[in-house]
């Protein structure tokens, strides 16, 4: 939290009276600081550590007797990334999806319609979401305040668990396009590791070069 607010680390080592390096070892992982050593920074952060932050999704069911259900899910936790994928591109003058619209403007609209959302719930355990926008694609540029999404839950994993799960592809197995889906796969192996790294946990294989 202090060095999502600009802190540096030289700074965070003064305030909890230690060295840099040791800071840097709580940054990456490798050690964990005692609750007399922050004393500094929880009379800062506390009152947000206390407070925890949620989100709400809903999923629609279809049970046996035919009849559509609400199903709201409540997720703690910070958002440590939403990736859409799937996008696609609405002309912002007569509504329709790119490339059938003959209008001549130049100005366009990109739309998901698939997202990947994960949530760090802390002890370093996530929760996978998996997000599907509900409405038709004819609806996606006309209704765009209830352009929602339908939520499910892929599981609650570990770092590790989670990078397995994303480097499988499993999450986009269902794209016809092998090539598109390549790419994309690619791009979220990247951003879940960059984002892992700049919420302080560790990643394996990353080559390092330390400030002295």
């Amino acid at each position: 939290m202090a060095l999502r607010d600009n802190w540096t680390q030289k700074q965070i080592a003064e305030a909890c009276r230690t060295q840099q390096s040791v800071v840097s070892s709580w940054k990456s992982g490798a050690a964990q600081a005692k609750e007399s050593q922050l004393t500094k920074l929880l009379e800062i952060y506390g009152p947000r550590l206390r407070r925890k932050t949620f989100k709400i999704y809903h999923d629609l069911i279809l049970p046996p007797e035919g009849q559509w259900r609400l199903h709201l899910l409540k997720v703690e936790g910070d958002v440590l990334l939403s990736f859409p994928f799937r996008n696609k591109t609405f002309c912002t003058r007569c509504q329709t999806e790119s490339p059938s619209c003959n209008c001549s403007v130049r100005e366009k609209r990109i739309v998901a319609t698939r997202r990947i959302v994960v949530h760090a719930l802390g002890s370093g355990t996530f929760c996978v979401l998996s997000q599907q926008r509900m409405l038709k694609e004819k609806y996606q540029m006309q209704l765009p305040e209830t352009n929602v999404f339908s939520t499910r839950v892929i599981g609650t994993m570990d770092n590790a668990g989670m990078l397995a799960f994303v480097d499988s592809g499993e999450w986009a197995k269902d794209e016809e396009d092998n090539t598109l889906r390549v790419t994309q796969q690619i791009l979220l192996q990247l951003l879940i590791r960059k984002s892992l790294l700049e919420h302080g946990y560790s990643v394996e294989n990353v080559e390092e070069y330390r400030a002295s």
